[in-house]
C-alpha cells in the first residue's frame, strides 16, 4: 500500500487573538494564519497590519528552513526590555505556504497569548523558533 506523506497545512484561525509583552498588546488579530506541520507543535502567524510594527526592528540573523525556506528576524523593544531574535517571518515560502509570507510569528516563551473563550494551554504555541 502506498502511504501518502502528510503535507503542512496553513488554516485561517477567526478567534479574536492577542499578543501581549510585559503587558502591552503586540498584536491583536481575526486574520492569524495557523501552521501545522507534521510532528511539529502549530505555529500561528499574524498580519503585518495586525502586529505593532513600532516595537520590533529587523535583524541580521537569517535560518533556512526545510520546508518553509528563509526565515528573517526581528528583535523587540518596549519599555526598555529587549529580546532580540523573538519573532520571525517567511518573506518568500514555497507556494503551497504562501499564505504565511510577510506575516509575524512569535516565540511563544517571550510573549503572552489571549484568545476569546479558550486557554492558550489549549493551543499547543510552539516555545521555540521557526523550525
Amino acid at each position: 500500500m502506498n502511504q501518502v506523506e502528510a503535507q503542512p497545512l496553513v488554516e485561517l484561525d477567526a478567534r479574536l487573538i492577542r499578543v501581549l509583552f510585559e503587558g502591552h498588546e503586540i498584536a491583536e488579530s481575526r486574520m492569524a494564519l495557523v501552521l501545522r506541520e507534521p510532528g511539529k507543535p502549530p505555529v500561528w502567524y499574524f498580519p503585518r497590519a495586525d502586529v505593532e510594527m513600532s516595537v520590533l526592528g529587523q535583524t541580521n540573523k537569517i535560518t533556512i528552513s526545510p520546508t518553509k525556506g528563509a526565515a528573517t528576524y526581528f528583535t523587540i523593544l518596549r519599555d526598555w526590555h529587549i529580546v532580540e531574535n523573538a519573532l520571525w517571518s517567511f518573506e518568500a515560502p514555497p507556494p503551497e505556504l504562501a499564505a504565511i509570507a510577510g506575516h509575524i510569528a512569535f516565540a511563544g516563551r517571550h510573549f503572552e497569548f489571549e484568545s476569546e473563550g479558550h486557554s492558550p494551554d489549549e493551543w499547543d504555541i510552539v516555545l521555540g523558533g521557526p523550525d
